[in-house]
């Protein structure tokens, strides 16, 4: 088999998706002796296992791989050195993808000569409840995750700093190199950044948008997002560019509410110190307020009140996770099997 575009799709515990996933690659207008699927395993214990040899004897263009780390990094690079395509076109799980999504981004890439390419994310709950239908409208709004065009909407085609996924050139990884394995997570934005650093283009498509399940309860966003803030800061220092004003407002609303809490208590008898904190903490909530009315989103103070404290759980567990890589970077210490799974 000569595949033209080899897709690398990192995979654990997906017994709910997998299927939904691989149909909508089966799917694609580009005959399927043009690409090859890899799903790389991570000794998942749900039944994924079982059902992905199960869609390897149903579809000849899948490969299923096993990587014994299970980090989705691991993973990619084990994609990577075991694909034969031209084009590399990192996907997830969790996303279903438009039927001309590899033929769309294979003409973008050699048009625009871009290193990778990538579009929008239609964000949809992971399932029909109040919370996942909140989390997926906080992920899709500016005041939750700033200005990332692929999460908010881009009007055009236009150059960016980073795409979901990402459509490479395999030369791109002879040049640079692969996935970095210490990222347990942002390691598509590391990867990213060293493109951008070696003086590579990356482009943003509006012409197509990939549907893209959001987890499904606050716990879950919780950790996601706890573990991106936890990883940013050793982005930034490996690409060596400084953050953003950007990533320090989720840090910067984490700290004022905890030691500016703490200092309340302790300061609870001074009355402008305790106006000023009170102050601080409305703004936010009128803020976070003030975006969910703006959610298209049917009606009702449930669901509006859901919104509120989903922008608050991505704010305050990124903010934590930024301060605590801070103090390991700080410190010099490495990150503990135990933080990572909080």
């Amino acid at each position: 088999m000569v595949a033209e575009i080899s897709i690398i799709v990192p995979c654990y515990n997906e017994v709910e998706f997998i299927e939904n996933m691989v149909s909508s690659v089966a799917n694609q207008t580009l005959p399927v002796d043009r690409f090859e699927l890899l799903i790389i395993d991570g000794l998942s214990d749900d039944g994924t296992s079982e059902k992905l040899k199960e869609l390897a004897e149903e579809y000849v263009f899948l490969r299923v791989l096993t990587n014994e780390h299970r980090f989705v990094s691991s993973a990619l690079n084990i994609g990577i050195a075991n694909s034969i395509g031209d084009f590399v076109c990192r996907m997830d799980v969790h996303a279903i993808y438009p039927n001309n999504y590899l033929e769309v981004l294979l003409e973008l890439s050699v048009r625009t000569g871009a290193d990778n390419v990538g579009c929008v994310l239609e964000t949809l709950p992971g399932r029909d409840t109040l919370i996942a239908n909140s989390i997926a409208k906080v992920l899709s709004s500016p005041f939750g995750v700033g200005s990332a065009l692929f999460r908010t909407g881009a009007k055009s085609d236009r150059s960016v700093d980073t795409v979901p996924f990402g459509f490479f050139k395999r030369e791109v990884f002879r040049k640079i190199g692969g996935f970095d394995v210490d990222l347990i997570r942002n390691q598509d934005d590391e990867l990213n950044g060293r493109i951008i650093k070696h003086g590579g283009k990356i482009v943003l498509t509006s012409s197509i948008k990939v549907k893209y399940y959001s987890r499904d309860t606050f716990k879950k966003l919780s950790k996601m997002y706890y573990q991106y803030g936890l990883y940013k800061p050793f982005v930034n220092k490996k690409l060596g560019s400084p953050a953003t004003l950007r990533q320090f407002f989720p840090l910067f609303l984490f700290l004022y509410s905890t030691i500016g809490f703490a200092a309340f208590l302790i300061l609870i008898n001074l009355p402008l110190f305790s106006m000023l904190y009170g102050i601080g903490i409305l703004v936010y909530f009128m803020l976070a307020i003030l975006f969910s009315f703006r959610i298209p989103f049917n009606q009702g103070f449930a669901k509006k009140s859901s919104c509120v404290f989903a922008f608050v759980v991505l704010h305050l567990s990124y903010g934590c996770g930024y301060f605590n890589g801070l103090v390991h970077q700080v410190f010099d210490f490495p990150i503990s099997k135990v933080e990572v799974n909080r």
